[in-house]
């Protein structure tokens, strides 16, 4: 909450990775207004874009997920569904495994 309203974002939350399962869970989320939550499970094939970028401890930045290089035309449908127009994700890495990230995004 406190990271949300800090930079005044629509969204920020946590969301735990266990690759050896393949799922993502968002336990809790920020939101400001209307935004959709964002808290659940998801399976780490869906955003499997993303993965490489996080496992190799690098942040991701896109600014418009409808226009950006680094999201494929692919995958754009699904960003559209979840209501992320541009985000910025921040890797947690622990004994050279991916295991969660941070990740603020703005709205469609």
């Amino acid at each position: 909450r406190l990271l949300g309203e800090q930079l005044n974002v629509d969204r920020a939350y946590y969301v735990e990775v266990d690759e050896g399962s393949g799922y993502a869970q968002v336990h809790q989320n920020y939101l400001r207004g209307d935004s959709p939550s964002l808290v659940g499970v998801f399976q780490l094939t869906d955003y499997g874009w993303s993965v490489p970028h996080l496992q190799r401890g690098e942040t991701i930045t896109v600014s418009d997920t409808k226009t950006a290089a680094i999201v494929p035309e692919s995958d754009r449908a699904m960003m559209a569904a979840i209501q992320i127009r541009s985000h910025i994700s921040l890797p947690l890495i622990k004994s050279e495994k991916l295991v969660g990230a941070l990740c603020v995004t703005e709205l469609v």
